[in-house]
């Protein structure tokens, strides 16, 4: 079951990804725009850069052992195992660190609302249209909340299903809940790698660099362009 789930919701997910791209398109900065003559301005911190990396790369070692191990192997055991535990124990310090870093700036605004209400930012209508943004906008943030969320979900359960207060059956329902969280989160983290790489042409820049341009930001990222600007730096 838990296969043919999996595999429909990826499909579906890649399915929907090509369509929207197919008729919608990057959002991109405006043709005409000097994006020269405005400069950078910085974006991440070296901190938050290598926090975004080593989330990355241990959910990668994370998904591919476990979507590995369940359509291939039947079962996660073995070195996969040893990988899925050390990439886990990672993945939850450095989450818990990306938590109080970012939690603060996550919190909905008002100008969320408006972002949302105007095809999620813009990228469900095929005119251009700017849409004001904080440093992160609305769909950054429930990605942000829905991740922590069902990170959290996924290591509380895998936590508790090795405890015997619960019984086989108690068991045996939190490692059901453990993979299918663990799966929800595998497919938020695919919708927000397809906006960040496609849909939002220059997102990635952001990972790697410490500054990007600001028209760039002042295009997808206004108030907080705006607020960054008002400092002189850029």
């Amino acid at each position: 079951m838990f296969n043919t789930v999996s595999v429909i919701l990826l499909a579906a997910i890649a399915l929907a990804a090509a369509v929207h791209l197919l008729w919608f398109g990057p959002k991109r900065v405006p043709d005409g725009v000097d994006e020269a003559s405005m400069g950078t301005v910085a974006r991440l911190s070296l901190l938050e850069r290598v926090m975004h990396g080593v989330l990355a790369l241990s959910f990668l070692m994370l998904a591919v052992t476990a979507l590995g191990a369940e359509w291939f192997a039947g079962e996660l055991g073995g070195w996969m195992l040893l990988v899925h535990v050390g990439a886990g124990s990672v993945f939850a310090a450095v989450l818990a660190l990306a938590a109080l870093r970012w939690a603060g700036e996550n919190v909905f605004a008002a100008h969320d609302r408006h972002w949302l209400s105007n095809g999620l930012g813009g990228y469900l209508r095929r005119e251009d249209r700017q849409v004001t943004a904080g440093r992160f906008d609305a769909g950054q943030k429930l990605f942000f909340w829905t991740a922590l969320t069902l990170g959290a979900a996924t290591m509380l359960t895998i936590l508790l299903s090795v405890q015997p207060w619960f019984g086989y059956r108690g068991q045996a329902m939190l490692i059901e809940v453990h993979r299918y969280a663990g799966l929800l989160l595998v497919a938020a983290v695919v919708v927000h790698l397809y906006i960040m790489l496609v849909a939002k042409a220059g997102a990635w820049r952001s990972m790697f660099r410490p500054r990007v341009a600001a028209a760039w930001a002042r295009y997808h990222h206004e108030s907080w362009w705006r607020r960054f600007n008002d400092k002189g730096d850029s």
